[in-house]
């Protein structure tokens, strides 16, 4: 059975990751071509993040990729300031290209 739509929310640490990474336009508009996902970008977060939120950023992404996207047709990114409808697949592939770059700038930042 596909659902049709799968509510995320993110923790707060998540959420300021990606207001961080939300560079070139809002996601509501254009989203994941919205956000600046270089290393460079997620390291400067990490850096300025009091607290190292390291683990939990990358525990957290890992439990969302396990979400079953494929069971749904568009996902809504229920985060302030972040509102958005994505389509299912395009989630997941944001989601996968976030993780790996923040698992690149911790190794960098290490």
């Amino acid at each position: 059975m596909r659902y049709k739509r799968m509510d995320i929310e993110v923790s707060p640490q998540s959420r300021r990751l990606l207001k961080h990474c939300e560079a070139y336009c809002a996601a509501e508009c254009c989203k994941a071509a919205a956000f600046d996902l270089h290393e460079e970008k997620i390291v400067a977060w990490f850096n300025i993040e009091m607290i190292d939120r390291s683990d939990a950023i990358m525990h957290e992404l890992s439990v969302l990729r396990e979400k079953p996207f494929e069971d749904c047709k568009e996902v809504f990114l229920k985060v302030r300031g972040l509102e958005s409808t994505w389509r299912a697949q395009e989630f997941s592939e944001f989601l996968g290209e976030l993780e790996q770059s923040a698992r690149s700038a911790l190794q960098q930042s290490k």
